[in-house]
């Protein structure tokens, strides 16, 4: 969710299953449930998102009237008394970041109050997870993802999905080495420790338990830290890249600090709005 119609087609082109005919699609249709969440994965893998920038890497002009259009129909959807959902699902998972931060700003000038909450508020289900999961990123994507490794990081042990969550994620986030710098360093400024001793501390007496291949593939976080003696030191990350300064102004601190009060409403959306496929049939 929230990644650019080319991300998507990656994944895709690189889902391999016979049981599926190697087709990511074909593989959601049959082992998701009908409902919005489905309806809202399936859009995502039509490619049907908004793009950013054109095929030359310019950035694209905002279409204000849509923005304006689209702020109306999501007040109207969180406030009407039923549905609503179909069509917050719809904006938000087409449109792209840029759009959906003037739709964030616009909405909160009109109506004083922030649409990720109230459409938490709308849908506590998996529907206002996926859209506060989305939204959150529009917002301060590496932000987000501090906060999401950190709750799986100080989730119970007891809790069987914990571990599953850490590694995913870390797989997820260490393949964009630029995300994961930004990430690394909103874990620190957020924490007041840094992410790979965080990591290091969070798996303590674990690290049998989680698949080699695994860590291997997690080498800029997990290679360093979990394969190595605890006595080594923490692998020295490189200074992490500024964030966009789209997201330095003032309207866009004011977001952010919303986020970081809301942050018990971004932890309760920690499933990232994932399915768990039954093990037969993953990739």
């Amino acid at each position: 969710m929230g990644r650019s119609n080319d991300e998507i087609r990656l994944i895709k082109d690189s889902f391999s299953d016979k049981k599926y005919d190697n087709s990511l699609t074909k593989c959601m249709k049959t082992e998701l449930k009908e409902d919005k969440f489905k309806k809202a994965v399936l859009m995502v893998l039509d490619e049907r998102r908004m793009d950013d920038v054109d095929q030359y890497g310019r950035r694209l002009p905002l279409d204000f009237h849509l923005v304006d259009q689209d702020v109306d129909d999501l007040r109207r959807a969180v406030k009407s008394e039923k549905g609503g959902e179909s069509l917050m699902i719809g904006i938000v998972v087409q449109r792209s970041d840029e759009h959906l931060r003037e739709v964030l700003k616009t909405y909160e000038r009109a109506y004083r109050t922030n649409f990720a909450r109230d459409a938490l508020k709308k849908s506590g289900n998996l529907v206002g997870e996926l859209l506060a999961h989305i939204l959150n990123g529009v917002i301060n994507k590496p932000v987000r993802d501090a906060l999401l490794l950190n709750h799986a990081l100080t989730a119970s042990k007891r809790d069987g999905l914990r571990k599953d969550l850490l590694i995913s994620r870390l797989v997820r986030y260490h393949w964009d080495h630029a995300h994961m710098e930004a990430i690394k360093r909103a874990y620190r400024e957020r924490y007041r420790v840094d992410l790979q001793e965080a990591v290091r501390e969070g798996t303590s007496g674990e690290q049998s338990k989680i698949p080699l291949s695994l860590l291997l593939s997690v080498a800029d976080v997990l290679l360093n830290l979990l394969l190595l003696p605890r006595s080594c030191p923490p692998h020295a990350s490189s200074p992490a890249p500024q964030l966009d300064p789209s997201s330095s102004s003032d309207e866009e601190q004011q977001q952010q600090q919303q986020l970081e009060q809301a942050e018990s409403e971004v932890e309760v959306s920690e499933s990232e709005s994932t399915v768990t496929i039954p093990s037969s049939s993953s990739p």
